[in-house]
């Protein structure tokens, strides 16, 4: 009878682990796969995404624990895949070391019921579990590494698709998003002033005719590298062709963003340019309207291309306010 109940106790915690075991595989992969960004807590700040995968290691430890077996060993397995798609290589491989150090002592320890150390074939339990964590964690690195090459290797494409090649200027078409991304956050957060320079090269084409494109080319970098000088880190600077460019200063007023013009031209005036060039530039300044959502940018630059329209037609080197 006390036999009876000793397998009947045992085929109950069998039983047990094996559903922990199935729980806890469908839970975390769901995790996986449904785990939002943030997740908000009344009365507390959002959950950040990064800590979901924390969370999941952290299960799969106390799974191997609960469970035990020689195959709860590769339980941390998918937790540190998803740790890979979240982190740098550096700390996955951190994570890999704690996991697997955990899981060492388990192993040594009997903690999780791996069996003897040593079996009746010679077999030293302690050192194979050793070898096939190892080998495990190397899973989720590889993972890891060649997340982090393609992540590098989109921000390099994603540079040269937004970033004009010859000056590192935006393109038209990554300025008009940056311009709609400033007005989205104007139209929530009250005021807030955005500044619009147009910048005109005076006589560019006279440039190339006497001093070849080779030497236009250079003017054009020297004055990129003299506009990116002044930029701050929320202002965009963005070429619209030939010798035009746009800065859009975000919180800046237009009394300020004609000073910030008048600077910019007389350091124009003052560079020394190649083969003893004399280059000046002609700038619009006014303010950026709100328009409406998708509407081109140079229906929103129109008031300010009026201003540059203006000061060329003066005479050019000179900054103009639009009306």
């Amino acid at each position: 009878c006390f036999s009876n109940r000793a397998r009947t106790a045992s085929h109950i915690v069998l039983f047990s682990r094996s559903i922990i075991g199935g729980v806890y595989a469908n839970t975390l992969k769901g995790l996986v796969l449904s785990a939002p960004r943030r997740l908000s807590l009344v009365g507390r700040r959002p959950v950040p995404a990064d800590a979901w995968p924390l969370l999941g290691l952290a299960l799969a430890l106390v799974a191997v624990l609960l469970v035990g077996g020689p195959g709860a060993i590769a339980f941390p397995m998918l937790a540190l895949l998803w740790c890979a798609l979240r982190f740098r290589p550096f700390s996955v491989a951190l994570l890999g070391l704690l996991s697997g150090a955990v899981e060492i002592v388990m192993v040594a320890e009997n903690l999780a019921h791996f069996g003897p150390l040593h079996n009746s074939a010679g077999v030293d339990t302690l050192a194979s579990a050793r070898l096939g964590i190892a080998v495990l964690t190397l899973g989720p690195l590889s993972v890891a590494a060649v997340g982090a090459l393609d992540r590098r290797l989109l921000r390099r494409l994603a540079r040269r698709a937004n970033h004009d090649s010859l000056t590192g200027a935006l393109v038209r078409r990554a300025l008009t998003q940056g311009v709609e991304r400033l007005l989205e956050r104007r139209r929530h957060c009250g005021d807030l002033p955005i500044s619009l320079l147009m910048i005109d090269l005076d006589h560019f084409k006279t440039i190339n005719d006497r001093h070849g494109h080779a030497a236009g080319d250079q003017v054009l970098r020297q004055l990129a590298r003299l506009l990116g000088s002044l930029l701050r880190r929320e202002d965009l600077f963005g070429r619209l062709g030939g010798e035009e460019f746009v800065m859009v200063l975000p919180g800046v007023r237009t009394d300020e963003a004609m000073l910030v013009a008048e600077r910019l031209r007389q350091g124009v005036e003052r560079m020394e340019w190649p083969e003893g060039m004399r280059v000046t530039v002609s700038v619009g300044v006014g303010a950026l309207d709100d328009g409406t959502a998708g509407q081109p940018l140079e229906q929103r630059l129109a008031r300010v291309d009026e201003a540059l329209y203006q000061a060329k037609a003066q005479g050019r080197n000179r900054v103009v306010r639009a009306a």
